[in-house]
């Protein structure tokens, strides 16, 4: 068997597949190739089944447990695939950038017109991606200015 090499994992962008369902996908052939793997354990060779030929288990017993190492690390890489995708998702919800990326200034702007104009907060919000920072700053502003 040869070693193993890092593979090419999804990248999670806007354009691509739901990372939950990436990683859904995946978790089914691991979960295939689990059962395959059981399967295979049962149907390991076995000494009696080889002595009329001196050598012959040896040979076959190696033989199995190259393919079910192959067979392992394909399960490894797709376990691998779920936990990454899954990842790339949970983080990408946690930081997700705004929809519309503002300067400083203009973000500044939009927070102090949200801040003053009450009626257009729901309008304004929006744009900065309703993120903690620009709520906690609004309510700043607010609070400073006594409303």
């Amino acid at each position: 068997m040869t070693a193993k090499t890092a593979s090419q994992m999804p990248i999670v962008n806007l354009n691509g597949s739901d990372p939950t369902e990436l990683a859904e996908a995946a978790l089914k052939v691991a979960q295939a190739l689990r059962k395959a793997l059981d399967a295979m354990s049962q149907s390991a060779p076995h000494g009696r089944d080889y002595q009329t030929s001196a050598g012959a288990y040896t040979v076959a017993r190696r033989e199995f447990e190259e393919r079910y190492a192959e067979v392992r690390e394909i399960l490894d890489f797709y376990e691998d695939l779920a936990e990454n995708v899954y990842d790339q998702g949970r983080e990408r919800k946690r930081n997700r950038a705004p929809l519309y990326a503002f300067s400083d200034p203009l973000r500044a702007d939009v927070i102090r017109l949200a801040s003053e104009n009450p009626e257009l907060r729901g309008e304004l919000l929006p744009l900065l991606g309703k993120t903690a920072d620009s709520m906690d700053a609004i309510n700043e502003r607010i609070k400073s200015k006594g409303r």
